[in-house]
C-alpha cells in the first residue's frame, strides 16, 4: 500500500489546506513507491498550511511520495517526526516540479540506511525557500539528498543541527545538475565528512552565495 492516508495515481489535481495528517502508514516496499501520508503519481498536488507528523513508509517518503509529478507545499505547514528510508520527509522522482516555500522539517528520521530527509532523483527540480530544518537525522544527506540531474535551488532557509552518520550533515550533492544556495544559515549541522555540505560530483554546478 502506497499513500497511508491519500493515494494519488491518476492524472488529477489535489488542493488540502490546514489539514492534519497523522500516524498513518504506508506499507509497500517496491520501487518507486511509498509516502507515509501521501503519495502522488503524474498529478498536481498543493499542501498549504498542513500538518504532517508521525507517519512512516516502509521504503520512499516518509511523509510525501512524488513521482512525475507538480507539487507544492507552503503556508507554514509543519512535517515533524517522520519516519522512512529514503527521503524521510519528502521523496520526489522523476521529472517533476518540486516547491517548498515556507515549511518546517523537524525530528524527521531515517529508518536502516535512509538518505535524505527531503530526497530528489530524476531530471525534476526543487525550489526551496524560507525552509527551517532542525534535528533530522539520516545516513546521507542530514536534510537535502540530490542525485541524477536534479536540479535544487535553495534561498533564505535555516538549516541547523541536522546530522548524517557518513556524508553531508545538511546536503548531499551527487546530482550532475545544479545546486544553487543563496542567504541560507547552516549551523552546527554533522557528518563524518561535509558538516555542511558534501559534494560527491565532478559533473555538477554547486553554486553559494549570500
Amino acid at each position: 500500500v502506497s499513500g497511508g492516508a491519500i493515494s494519488l495515481r491518476t492524472s488529477c489535481e489535489v488542493n488540502l489546506e490546514g489539514t492534519v495528517l497523522r500516524k498513518n502508514t504506508a506499507t509497500s516496499t517496491e520501487s518507486g513507491e511509498g509516502g507515509g501520508a501521501v503519495y502522488a503519481n503524474d498529478n498536481t498536488l498543493t499542501l498549504s498550511g498542513v500538518t504532517i507528523e508521525e507517519n512512516s513508509s516502509g521504503y520512499y517518503g516518509g511523509a510525501v511520495a512524488a513521482v512525475n509529478a507538480q507539487v507544492t507545499v507552503d503556508e507554514k505547514s509543519v512535517i515533524n517526526n517522520n519516519k522512512g528510508t529514503t527521503g524521510v520527509a519528502f521523496d520526489f522522482r522523476g521529472s517533476g516540479t518540486y516547491i517548498l516555500d515556507d515549511v518546517s522539517v523537524t525530528d524527521n528520521i531515517a529508518q536502516a540506511d535512509g538518505s535524505g530527509v527531503i530526497y530528489i532523483t530524476g531530471s525534476g527540480t526543487l525550489d526551496i525557500t524560507a525552509l527551517t530544518a532542525t534535528g533530522n537525522k539520516n545516513n546521507n544527506g542530514g536534510v537535502i539528498y540530490a542525485s541524477s540531474t536534479s536540479k535544487v535551488k535553495l534561498t533564505d532557509s535555516v538549516l541547523r543541527g541536522n546530522e548524517a552518520k557518513n556524508l553531508g550533515g545538511a546536503a548531499d550533492f551527487r546530482s550532475s545538475g545544479t545546486f544553487t544556495v543563496n542567504n541560507t544559515l547552516f549551523e552546527a549541522n554533522k557528518a563524518k565528512k561535509g558538516g555542511a555540505i558534501n559534494v560527491s560530483t565532478d559533473k555538477g554546478t554547486v553554486t553559494v552565495t549570500e
